[in-house]
Order: structure tokens, then C-alpha cells, then sequence
């Protein structure tokens, strides 16, 4: 009986155990619940032309964000198609969303869209666009962005990218894709660790660190070009690459002293040798030497064990200057010995706890003469 009820503990555990890891890899979006935003987006016109579902993307893009509320809708719209405001609300939804896909003879696309206000019965937004069929999914995400910046006022990240270092066997590589994670694209692939991709300001470059020459060195990838290079192989450790606000500098902490200390550095490389560095370095430690002053401002690094010393100094020193104190003879309140002179009628604080308050406790004064 009891080996019985061990063997459907155990068995209770594992189910539970299973239904958690499944839990745990589910993740919903609910965003604000029930003030979700009713939405209807229609399939776009001759959208099978398309290698792209582009209002499949745009449904997707929308109910992934949390703020809307996709409605079903039957059958296909473009753009020049009669609305039924009426029918759209008693579907529930506030807005909808229309388009069409037209191939062109010389392969591109133009992709159309426009986007209602089912309450007010009139056009929001609405834009063409011809693309080629390699950037069908980023027209399908401006879409979304132009659909969430109208709807709720703020400016819409579906067109982005991302960035991230995966690895597969024993290469890793630097990972481009869309803000949904589709379309990716291999930017580096290396036998060694990559780390801190950081994007450049217009978006058209990705510094990173890699270990290829079996030593932190700071490459920037062309995204356009499909090329490397690297911007920064100094002695020592080169890591940590951020980029200036307008792109043309690299900000890189460099170990060239021995110490790790901040650099800017061209973002085309190439540009401060590691002499150059040096002498920078150097000079300013000269200046430091001849202008001791400049170092009144640096405060001193100090060591736990340091601090406690002094701290325990202190307290016994209050301790020592109370016991003192108070082992006064009663005939001092009258005459005093030469040298000190109490506070008159002042109670004698507690010490104990260092010098931290001094201006609550009674001054000891000398007495001249």
C-alpha cells in the first residue's frame, strides 16, 4: 500500500513537473485586457501575387503588440472598395484596414493601404509603396507602424531590427533579422565568441567584439556592403565599443596602461595608432605631475578594511573622551583644572557612535592662560 502511494506521488510529481515546463514556455500578450483596441484588417487585394501575406504580417505585427483586438473579416478589400461603416460597427470594430498588392512586369511591387475610422466614417492614414520582393515583409511592417502611431498616438517599431549572437557547433555568428525575429540574416560568423553588437545611429553598421585573434578586438560590420574590419587591435583588451550620436566615433575601453581606460577612436578604423594612445596617455599624466592640483578633485579608493580601521579609531576615542567625562570631580563645576572647561548645564551626549554628529555635542574647550 505505501509503495502504492509513493509510485502516484512520484507520478503526480512528474505531471506537474511537465505541465510547469510547458507553462513556462508559453508566453501571451494580453496588454490591457479588455480596453484592447477592435481592429478589422481585411486580406489586401490580388495579395497572392505576393510572396508575403502582407495583412497576415500586419495581424500579426498588431495582436503581438498587446494593444488591439483583431476582428475576422470574410473577404478581400482594396483600397478603392466601398466601406459599410455601419456593418463594421456592429462587428464591434473602431477602425479597419484595406489594401492591394500589384506586380509590376519588372518584378517589384506596388504595395497600397489605407486605414478608416469605422465611428467617424472617414479615412485616417493611407500610402503606396513599390518594393522589390525582397522587401515585401518591411512594407507589411510600416504598415503596422503607420496603424499603431495613428491608433494610439505613439510612433510604431515593427519596421526595426535586431540584432543577437547565436551558435551553432562550434561557430558563432551576429544575427540581423526583423522585429519579429523572421528574415534573418547572417552579418558575421567567426570560430571564436562574439559579443556587445551595438548599432550605429542610422542603423547601417554594428560594432561587436571578437575573440578571432585569440584576443578581444572591436570590428565594425557594413550591413550594406556585406563587410568587416576592424577599428580597434590594440595591446591589451579591446571591448565595450559605443557609438557617437552622429556615427563617426567609436567610444572603446582599452587596457594600453595596464588599466582599463575610455578611448574615441574613428568608427573607420584606421585612424589613432596605439602609439598615438600612449602619447596621450602620457601627456596626461605630465600634466597631472606638473599640476598636482588637478588631482584634489579625484577622490582616493579606499579599502573596506581601511574604513573599518578608522571607524573603530574613532568610536573608542569617543568612548575614552566620555569615560573622561564623567569621572569628573564633583568640585570641577566650580573651579576646573587648568586646560579645560566644561559646557555648564549641558547633558553629556552618548559617544559611542563616533564623531558622525558632532554639532550635538557639547564642545571641549581649551582655556588659554
Amino acid at each position: 500500500m505505501m509503495k502504492s502511494l509513493l509510485r502516484f506521488a512520484a507520478l503526480l510529481l512528474l505531471a506537474s513537473a511537465s505541465m510547469l515546463a510547458q507553462a513556462q514556455l508559453h508566453i501571451t500578450t494580453d496588454g490591457v485586457g479588455s480596453k484592447r483596441i477592435p481592429i478589422a484588417i481585411a486580406t489586401f487585394a490580388d495579395e497572392g501575387q505576393s510572396s508575403e501575406p502582407i495583412s497576415a504580417i500586419v495581424k500579426a505585427d498588431l495582436s503581438r503588440s498587446g494593444y488591439f483586438q483583431i476582428i475576422d473579416t470574410d473577404n478581400p478589400m482594396s483600397e478603392t472598395s466601398v466601406v459599410n461603416y455601419q456593418d463594421w460597427k456592429s462587428k464591434g470594430a473602431i477602425a479597419l484596414a484595406v489594401g492591394s498588392v500589384q506586380k509590376l512586369a519588372d518584378g517589384r511591387f506596388v504595395i497600397r493601404y489605407r486605414l478608416f475610422d469605422v465611428s467617424k466614417g472617414e479615412q485616417l492614414s493611407g500610402f503606396a509603396e513599390t518594393v522589390y520582393p525582397d522587401r515585401l515583409r518591411l512594407a507589411a511592417h510600416k504598415i503596422s507602424d503607420d496603424i499603431y502611431e495613428k491608433l494610439t498616438g505613439i510612433p510604431g517599431d515593427f519596421s526595426t531590427r535586431i540584432s543577437y549572437v547565436t551558435k551553432e557547433g562550434r561557430v558563432y555568428k551576429l544575427v540581423v533579422a526583423d522585429a519579429d525575429g523572421k528574415g534573418e540574416v547572417d552579418a558575421l560568423r567567426s570560430a571564436e565568441p562574439i559579443i556587445s553588437p551595438v548599432w550605429s545611429p542610422d542603423g547601417s553598421h554594428i560594432a561587436c567584439v571578437s575573440f578571432e585573434k585569440r584576443k578581444p578586438i572591436v570590428f565594425v560590420v557594413d550591413l550594406v556592403h556585406g563587410e568587416h574590419h576592424e577599428v580597434a587591435n590594440f595591446k591589451g583588451n579591446n571591448s565595450a565599443p559605443a557609438w557617437s550620436p552622429d556615427g563617426s566615433k567609436l567610444a572603446v575601453a582599452l587596457t594600453l596602461t595596464g588599466n582599463t581606460q575610455i578611448y574615441l577612436i574613428p568608427a573607420s578604423g584606421g585612424g589613432a595608432a596605439a602609439s598615438d594612445l600612449l602619447q596621450r596617455h602620457r601627456h596626461r599624466a605630465a600634466l597631472l605631475a606638473r599640476r598636482p592640483e588637478h588631482l584634489l578633485h579625484q577622490q582616493p579608493r579606499r579599502r573596506p578594511a581601511d574604513l573599518q580601521g578608522r571607524r573603530g579609531r574613532r568610536q573608542r576615542a569617543a568612548r575614552d573622551l566620555q569615560r573622561r567625562l564623567q569621572h569628573q570631580p564633583a568640585h570641577l563645576t566650580g573651579r576646573q583644572e587648568p586646560g579645560l572647561r566644561l559646557a555648564a548645564q549641558r547633558p553629556i551626549p552618548d559617544l559611542s557612535a563616533g564623531f558622525g554628529n558632532q554639532s550635538r555635542v557639547a564642545p571641549v574647550q581649551r582655556q588659554h592662560g
